[in-house]
């Protein structure tokens, strides 16, 4: 075998490894947002969202978390209140 074809199958064997390694990878991501997805409680969900699927920091997530509950708490306390003229 010639220096070019065992460099050729070093290639192929690597461009093989990196398809194999990235669908086990593939697949481990899947599973993970699966598992993610099967969170009953919504905001323990978002939390592992940010983190898992955006990437954020834990401080980023918790200025995110900060800003959805306060959000929330203002669209919830508005309710059923309205403006008299």
């Amino acid at each position: 075998m010639t220096k070019q074809e065992l460099s050729r199958l070093y290639e192929l064997k690597s461009e093989e490894q990196r398809k194999l390694e990235l669908a086990e990878l593939t697949s481990e991501y899947d599973a993970l947002k699966g598992y993610i997805n099967s969170v009953e409680d919504s905001q323990m969900r978002k939390i592992l969202q940010l983190k898992h699927e955006e990437n954020l920091t834990w401080k980023q997530i918790a200025t995110q978390v900060a800003t959805i509950t306060q959000q929330t708490t203002l669209e919830n306390g508005t309710k059923g209140f309205s403006r008299k003229s």
